[in-house]
């Protein structure tokens, strides 16, 4: 039988076992975590895609003519590219007298009536290929016609001649500025789109200009050169037309010639000489005799 003393002491027993229990189960923090979403995985970033390789532009197609013999104009139009081989077929003293051009290859007319191989062995020996553009050109063009059938029978197909007068300067360039007969063959010829006369008006006053020639002052020009084009365009001059200046005694006519050129007006020639109008509707170059 317990007794009232045994019962508190087996109550105490009892309490203390429960504290040791809930001691040993922890008593720390009981918070529950909240169940968190995994992180999203990274995205990879893409690589740039490499730049597209440029384009390779095509080189331009020089535009031959559709006939092997050339005007003045046409075969300058050509020369003006730079794109060619000029062959000049007069006698050497020829060449030592009135000048040539600078790199023009020099292969005597009379040799190549005598021996045509002679072009395919010197023009071979040059590195010239046979699909290359030859301008071809004598002293007025008489013997470039005769020497024409020979290149295109040994293959040289772009062969072009000049059927005409050509003109060199010292340095061995194309020459623009004519003595009067070379100007006046021109003038007279009636090829000319405009003939510009490049003198003051009180001169024009005072002496007469050409028949259907214009004014354009030089001072005017030095001034403002858009006056060239302004007024070539007003009146449908296109840069491929040939242009005769000139002025009192050239001076004028050579220093403006080069405003023409670098408005691209290629085919402009300028008198580098005199002229004069003794009366009126005429003129002439003084102390100088056109041929007959």
């Amino acid at each position: 039988m317990f007794t009232n003393k045994s019962f508190k002491a087996l109550l105490l027993a009892l309490v203390l076992a429960l504290s040791v229990t809930l001691v040993a189960c922890g008593g720390g923090d009981t918070t529950v975590a909240p169940d968190l979403e995994p992180a999203p995985a990274s995205e990879a970033i893409p690589a740039p895609e490499p730049a597209p390789e440029p384009a390779t532009e095509a080189e331009p197609t020089l535009a031959l003519p559709d006939t092997y013999e050339l005007t003045l104009l046409e075969w300058l139009e050509l020369y003006n590219t730079g794109d060619y081989v000029v062959v000049d077929v007069r006698r050497p003293d020829e060449l030592e007298e009135l000048g040539k051009f600078i790199d023009s290859i020099n292969i005597n007319n009379d040799n190549i009536t005598e021996s045509p191989e002679i072009i395919s062995e010197t023009l071979g020996d040059l590195g010239v290929d046979k699909d290359s553009v030859i301008l071809v050109h004598c002293a007025v063009g008489g013997r470039a016609g005769r020497a024409l059938e020979h290149f295109l029978a040994q293959g040289y197909e772009n062969t072009f001649i000049l059927r005409d007068r050509v003109y060199f300067t010292e340095e061995g360039e194309f020459r623009y500025g004519l003595n009067p007969t070379e100007w006046d063959r021109l003038y007279t010829s009636g090829d000319a789109a405009v003939v510009v006369d490049l003198r003051r008006p009180d001169e024009l006053a005072e002496d007469g200009m050409l028949p259907d020639s214009i004014n354009l002052n030089s001072a005017d020009i030095q001034d403002n050169p858009a006056i060239i084009a302004e007024t070539f365009e007003s009146m449908g001059i296109a840069k491929t037309d040939l242009v005769l200046t000139h002025c009192k005694a050239g001076g004028r006519a050579a220093r403006s010639d080069q405003f023409f050129k670098d408005l691209g007006y290629e085919y402009s020639f300028y008198l580098d000489y005199a002229l004069v109008y003794p009366e009126a509707g005429s003129y002439e170059y003084p102390d100088w005799e056109l041929p007959q």
